[in-house]
């Protein structure tokens, strides 16, 4: 006598056999046509294999459209918009830094290249340990790359070889690169969130020649500016005062905040009246500090904020690696808008580690955990409440 478990899959095989059967006499219509969106279901994503079908975002999807989802809010993803030239073979490895000088001058800071057959970590569900295990690299990893520069076509138009010596070694994590708003010779600087010898912020010229160098005590994650030229970093795994005040030749001026006020400190922006905010990955939350260093405010429930930039209107821009989206606040932590979605197809994102915005208003992003840097124009339709405005630095 059968088992039930072999009567089920002989009445399901029938209704698989029946249902083809009946689609074939219906005559159904063909497949969407190859210039139409194709759809992208995020399996592959969570599989760690890409869906070689599904090479763009979905369908455009303001409020008033037909379909959609949203996942990229206000703008449309450029697939491939970057093209490094890098040996046959080899692409992006872990992306940490991006940054807009202009549309014509995009810094892009990174670990190095690796083989094209290397895949990300992506992990699916697990998706703070994902975050983690993308910034590991492989044994092929290539440290070479690691600063490169491109035009607003995406062209690779410099690479800046003499900063491959500086990231040679298994502690280096290049995290961050920025250029002040108030430095009219645009000086850029770069971040290494490494561990000894490579904790490290290192200032150069426009054309790559070294200006200055900090030595970092407790992984630095972020710096902020100040007009007069004096800058904050603030160190992950401090139990010391969170924040440091440079000299604009990069000494010691202050420690600021309460020792071990913060836990996995990642990103720093200021208020328009100095404020401090400081995105905080391992307690979930922006603290506000005032600008002597006294705690202000705290807002929870972002659960791991990657990345923060402040708008010229005081709107604090943050990435949260857990939910996938970019969130928008008000100076007093009220949410105004979010948007984004997980995965690994365009215009999806796993972990956000910077994003930027030129002058045209476009938006650049750079995700370690899915080893790229992604570009994305704003929507004709667009809501212009959900753009992300030039960032304060």
């Amino acid at each position: 006598m059968w088992s039930r478990s072999w009567r089920h899959l002989v009445i399901l095989s029938g209704v698989v056999a029946s249902g083809v059967a009946i689609a074939q006499e219906l005559k159904l219509p063909p497949p969407v046509p190859a210039d139409r969106v194709p759809e992208c279901t995020n399996i592959g994503g969570f599989r760690g294999v890409s869906d070689s079908d599904c090479t763009k975002a979905n369908a455009p999807s303001q409020p008033g459209e037909k379909g959609g989802t949203g996942e990229t809010g206000p703008y449309e993803v450029v697939p491939d918009h970057f093209k490094p030239v890098f040996p046959e073979g080899y692409k992006w490895g872990r992306v940490g830094g991006i940054f807009a000088e202009s549309p014509d001058r995009v810094y892009i800071y990174a670990s190095g290249i690796v083989k094209n057959e290397s895949t990300p970590a992506w992990g699916g569900v697990l998706r703070y340990f994902s975050m983690v295990a993308g910034g590991l690299m492989p044994a092929d990893l290539r440290r070479e790359f690691v600063m490169t520069v491109y035009d607003r076509t995406g062209k690779m138009i410099d690479v800046w070889k003499h900063v491959d010596k500086y990231h040679n070694g298994a502690g280096s994590i290049p995290h961050r690169v920025r250029v002040s708003p108030y430095d009219p010779e645009k000086h850029v600087w770069i971040i290494d969130e490494g561990s000894p010898p490579y904790d490290q912020i290192i200032k150069y010229t426009r054309d790559g020649k070294e200006v200055m160098r900090v030595v970092g005590k407790a992984a630095t994650a972020d710096i902020a500016f100040l007009p007069n030229g004096d800058f904050y970093a603030i160190q992950r795994t401090t139990t010391d005062e969170p924040i440091i005040k440079y000299s604009k030749d990069g000494k010691e001026l202050a420690r600021l905040g309460p020792k071990g006020s913060t836990k996995d400190a990642h990103c720093l922006a200021f208020d328009k009246v100095g404020n401090i905010y400081v995105g905080e990955m391992g307690q979930g939350r922006v603290q506000v500090f005032d600008p002597t260093g006294k705690p202000k405010d705290i807002w929870p429930n972002i659960r791991i904020t990657n990345y923060c930039g402040m708008d010229p209107d005081d709107h604090l821009w943050v990435f949260d690696s857990d939910s996938m989206q970019f969130l928008k606040y008000d100076t007093n932590g009220k949410l105004l808008a979010n948007w984004g979605t997980f995965g690994h197809y365009p215009g999806r994102f796993l972990n956000v580690n910077q994003f930027d915005v030129d002058s045209e208003g476009n938006l650049y992003v750079a995700e370690p955990t899915n080893w790229r840097p992604q570009f994305f124009r704003p929507k004709k339709n667009a809501n212009p409440d959900e753009l992300i405005k030039a960032l304060k630095r």
